[in-house]
């Protein structure tokens, strides 16, 4: 393998992922940072005792790349792993309560959400046709046909807004759930299909050099900045700088990981250029209240929950943090994150009442007594890129201007996955072909 000299073009986790595989690889590396700090859509803050997570508060140890990317960062025994039953545990807000979504065949037939007819109506989706290769399907086409106005409703709804705090109709599915859309072309039906993905998935896990457990959400006692402040320990940064076109030159290969619009200043296809201005990005808020233990002396052992489409809620989801990882709270408290805004509610982001509103939430749902003994309130705006329905279309564009200008690669998050887990992958997959 020829050793080059690369650039990469901004340092959250792709970026600094991207340049430690490199330089593992012989590679000498420089990562441009146009902010003063790395990290990207990571950033982890320690206040009052608190561990604060503006941005993904877990990460799932579920791909090759991830893996690897611990262990030669030589992280694997700082990992701190999410409380088992709390991760397990996971809720949607209906009627004004907390309903459990089922997690096992029994507590599927006792779920409360669907009716008796909703549940029968999915034994039909290993005989439903799949869709053809070519077709373009939104998140909800996809799942409404596969499993049912109801069960998209109360589920895959509330689930996207999860991951992208996005509309599900406008989210392409082929893009936005992949895993969903090959199973079900790979497969026939989404059953066999990832009866397939599962199989490959165990034995791919199994060629690993160490035992990967079964609950695999993850994070680190400093906050996931931890990942990040050691992989940039061994790499040259180079912070509050964007680098011109010309200082690129120098460069045998130039990776981009940052936002749309901020790549455009390099790119000379006027197409790709509008297509990139376009993309469309959900903003979103982040509040973190802190709690006596006595303050919500019910709180559920589980991971959060999400909000339906149309609730009246103000909060698309609610991270009860302190019982996914016990270190994010001092002794005697309890933090809850609430994610704001989105898709759905994007005036909410800004709203000068948010705190009260998201308490008057709480305050009926978890029946919390007296004020935050802790507040913290974050805007993110343009947070999470969203794969609408022409997003081939960009991809498209970016395959062409890569094959007609070979130094650079796209490894951004609005190219091919949202979540730190997709980006890790890609940046591994680019820096085994580089």
């Amino acid at each position: 393998m020829t050793k080059k000299k690369i650039g990469i073009v901004g340092a959250g986790i792709a970026g600094l992922a991207a340049a430690h595989f490199l330089t593992k690889n012989g590679h000498t590396v420089k990562v441009f940072e146009a902010s003063n700090r790395i990290g990207g859509s990571i950033h982890s803050l320690k206040k009052e005792g608190y561990t604060l997570e503006y941005g993904p508060n877990t990460v799932l140890l579920n791909t090759k790349g991830m893996r690897e990317l611990i262990l030669s960062a030589g992280l694997w025994d700082k990992i701190t792993f999410s409380n088992t039953e709390a991760a397990k545990q996971r809720f949607i807000v209906k009627d004004g309560k907390f309903n459990a979504v089922p997690t096992s065949p029994i507590s599927f037939i006792t779920n409360s959400l669907l009716t008796l007819s909703d549940k029968l109506r999915l034994l039909k989706e290993p005989f439903i046709a799949p869709f053809k290769a070519t077709d373009n399907p939104s998140i909800g086409d996809f799942a409404k046909k596969r499993f049912g106005e109801n069960f998209y409703y109360h589920f895959i709804q509330p689930f996207v807004t999860g991951i992208y705090a996005g509309d599900a109709d406008k989210i392409a599915v082929k893009h936005g759930m992949k895993l969903l859309w090959n199973a079900e072309q790979n497969g026939g039906s989404l059953f066999k299909g990832f009866m397939m993905h599962m199989k490959a998935a165990k034995k791919e896990a199994a060629l690993f050099v160490k035992p990967i457990p079964k609950n695999k959400m993850f994070s680190f006692e400093g906050g996931l900045i931890t990942l990040c402040n050691h992989l940039a320990k061994d790499i040259d940064i180079s912070l509050n700088h964007t680098p011109t076109s010309a200082e690129l030159d120098d460069y045998d290969k130039v990776i981009f990981t940052g936002k749309a619009k901020s790549i455009n200043q390099y790119i000379d296809q006027e197409l790709l250029k509008t297509q990139l201005n376009n993309v469309p990005y959900s903003s979103v808020s982040v509040m973190h209240l802190g709690f006596d233990k006595g303050q919500i002396p019910d709180l559920p052992k589980a991971f959060g929950s999400l909000t339906l489409a149309d609730t009246n809620h103000h909060f698309l989801g609610l991270l009860f943090s302190s019982q996914i990882f016990k270190h994010v709270a001092p002794d005697g408290k309890v933090l809850l994150t609430a994610i704001i805004g989105g898709a759905r509610n994007p005036g909410l982001v800004e709203d000068p009442k948010i705190r009260q509103k998201i308490m008057e939430d709480l305050r009926a749902l978890l029946h919390i007594t007296g004020e935050p003994s802790f507040y913290e309130y974050t805007v993110w705006p343009d947070a999470i890129p969203q794969y609408h329905m022409n997003h081939q279309e960009l991809l498209d564009e970016v395959k062409k201007f890569e094959q007609a200008n070979p130094k650079f690669h796209f490894a951004s998050n609005f190219v091919m996955g949202v979540s730190v887990g997709d980006c890790v992958q890609k940046v591994y997959d680019l820096s085994m072909k580089l």
